[in-house]
Parts: structure tokens; sequence; C-alpha cells
């Protein structure tokens, strides 16, 4: 049985009348990544999930950032893991589409706290990458004490940390990141749980390889599709969600 057939986030079926789109890093055609704005965005605009990448501060405080430092998109230098929740305040993003536009509170890095409640306010799917290890506890804490396990998904290139997740909790969708048909059968054990194939191109994907993991029970898609034309066939051969960057509705 589809795993989607049963599992709450997949009541309704993937399609270009109701396209399951992912706003990777938010929505970051209206803001920078990981950011107020782009969160702020993309559940105004209605995706079917945010995704963000959490790290951990030096003190312990969960923080939403793609890179382990704050040198990519801060007016500074620091590697969060070695920086308190206090250091990173002092800092605020310089990059990314509109950032001048914002005033300087909507750029300070958002705390995956924040972050929750953006997801929660516009009913948008938490689509949560663990960037480093030793986090999984205090995610799922978090995710628990805003009554969401139900409702998110966790997600990581490492699949240890997936198995992590499932030993505490089947009721969290899991998600491997730019995995492969190897580790399939493996995902598939652990159940109620996704898989992204690392194909750009979605003409490249064999539709045999779609059909057997969705025999498998789990649910697919590729890297992000950032064209009308990618998305579509992206559908059309069968992945049950889409990140992109760029595309929030289709011409139908």
């Amino acid at each position: 049985m589809r795993i989607h057939s049963t599992n709450p986030l997949f009541n309704i079926r993937n399609s270009v009348h109701h396209p399951r789109f992912i706003a990777h890093r938010g929505f970051t055609v209206d803001g920078p990544e990981n950011s107020f704005p782009a969160f702020t965005a993309a559940g105004a605009k209605r995706f079917w999930a945010i995704e963000t990448d959490v790290h951990i501060t030096l003190d312990g405080v969960l923080v939403c950032n793609h890179d382990s430092t704050i040198d990519k998109m801060y007016d500074g230098t620091g590697k969060i893991s070695e920086m308190t929740w206090e250091d990173i305040q002092k800092y605020a993003i310089n990059v990314g589409n509109h950032v001048e536009t914002f005033p300087l509170d909507q750029r300070k890095m958002p705390t995956f706290e924040q972050y929750l409640r953006i997801c929660r306010y516009y009913g948008s799917v938490p689509f949560i990458e663990l960037k480093t290890t030793g986090i999984v506890n205090a995610v799922l804490e978090m995710v628990r004490e805003y009554n969401m396990e139900d409702y998110s998904v966790i997600s990581t290139t490492k699949l240890p940390m997936l198995k992590e997740v499932r030993e505490i909790t089947e009721r969290l969708y899991i998600h491997h990141i730019l995995s492969n048909m190897e580790t399939a059968p493996e995902l598939s054990e652990l159940g109620n749980a996704g898989i992204q194939l690392d194909y750009a191109d979605v003409s490249l994907v064999p539709e045999s390889d779609v059909k057997h993991l969705h025999n498998l029970g789990l649910n697919v898609c590729i890297r992000s599709q950032d064209t009308e034309e990618g998305v579509k066939n992206a559908i059309k051969i069968g992945m049950d969600y889409i990140p992109t960057n760029t595309i929030y509705r289709l011409t139908v």
C-alpha cells in the first residue's frame, strides 16, 4: 500500500491541479534564503511545505541556516556551533533577493521555534533538514511541543539520523536526501518514509525506478525543479512532492 494513502500529509494526490510544492529554504524569490521574509512569503503563497536547515548554537538554541557558518549570508563570520545565540544576534543577513528592503529585525537569523510558528500559522508542513548530528532529540521535542509530529518531515542526507528518529517515533515522516535505489530497501523497512533521488533533470529518471520505489511504500522526489516544464514532467512520472526555488503555481 502506498504511504500517502494513510499518512495525513498525503491525503491529496500530487497533480498539476494540486501541486505539492516544497519551498526550498523558503520562497527565495521574495526574500533571502532561510529568512523570515522567505518563510512568510512561502506560507502566504500556500506552499504545501516550507523547507529549512537546522543547526544548534553553542548554548543549545536551534536556528535556521543552510551552512554551518554564518559567512555566506550574514555581515559577519563564525561557526554556528561555536557561537552563542547572543553572538549570532549581533549579525544580519546582507545578501539575497530584496534584502535591502527588509528592516533589521527581519534580517536576523530565525530560530527553529520561530520557523515552526510560521509554518503552523500558514498551515504549511515543516520540512526540516537536519544539518548536524546530536540535534534529533531537541528538534523532535520542539516539534512535539507544537503538536506537529504527524504533520512534519524530518530530512537529512545522513541515514543513521533517520534511524535515530525512527527509534524515537513512528509518527514522524522521514525523508532521505540525495539518496539512491540501493538505500531504498532500508528506508522502506523504516516505514513512513520518502526518498530524494539524486537527479536534477527529470528526463533522466527511469520511470521503472519510480514505480519500484512506490511498490516499496516510499514517496519519491528529485532535486529542485525551477521551471513549469520540469515540474509538470516530475508530476507526470509520479513524483509525490517537488522542491522548488521559483515556482508556486502552474499554468494549467
